[in-house]
């Protein structure tokens, strides 16, 4: 891929970068939607370790390739694709986390227009709302800054925070693999699975990740 020679097209490092951030960003979101809806704080992110939830950032790199080429044409526009970027990530993310993990951490089937319990309206207008927000005010400023960055530090600390996530990644879809197997009744039949009862019993799951839930 290319540097930025069509004005908007990121280069791998603002990818890695944009993810990174867009994720944390997506789980303080996500900190402030519970305490305002459901008056608690609850933790919402979406690995083991670090406060990062994926489809956010995930949502932000589809972004960068649909909603930031059409941004220049106005926030009707702009708003449409970002409402049906975000609801299509989010459906897309729920159905592969069932059919991989046979479990869901999220269920919109109360909302109006709800497809699936995956996505509905009302999370595709915030989502919406959320991408005439990046292609306005965030992308610009995070591409600015990134810019600035050294680049032979960033592309240390680019690969080093790319090996992160997908160690990172890895592990948590181990771990809530057989976190669920446990729940189904299955011993561990390998050291990994061993090791992975003694780490990550069901209780330090149930805190990290208190919204997913097993679908039968």
């Amino acid at each position: 891929m290319k540097p930025d020679d069509k004005g908007w097209l990121p280069n791998f490092k603002k990818l890695v970068w944009i993810f990174v951030i867009t994720c944390f960003i997506g789980y303080i979101v996500e900190i402030i939607f519970c305490i305002v809806w459901y008056g608690k704080l609850e933790n919402r992110q979406g690995v083991l370790y670090g406060p990062f939830t994926q489809v956010y950032g995930i949502g932000a790199i589809i972004m960068c390739f649909t909603v930031i080429p059409i941004s220049k044409y106005g926030f009707i526009p702009t708003f449409l694709v970002s409402a049906l970027v975000g609801g299509t990530v989010e459906f897309a993310s729920s159905y592969c986390e069932e059919l991989i993990f046979g479990t869901r951490s999220w269920n919109f089937s109360n909302h109006l227009l709800t497809l699936d319990g995956r996505t509905s309206l009302p999370m595709m207008l915030a989502w919406g709302a959320l991408g005439y927000t990046f292609a306005k005010w965030i992308y610009p400023c995070l591409n600015k800054w990134i810019d600035k960055i050294k680049i032979t530090k960033s592309n240390a600390m680019c690969a080093i925070t790319a090996i992160f996530f997908v160690a990172n990644f890895t592990l948590s879809g181990l771990a809530v693999d057989r976190w669920m197997e446990r729940i189904h009744g299955q011993q561990a039949d390998t050291r990994i699975d061993s090791f992975l009862d003694r780490i990550y019993p069901d209780s330090r799951m149930a805190f990290i990740f208190p919204k997913i839930e097993p679908v039968d």
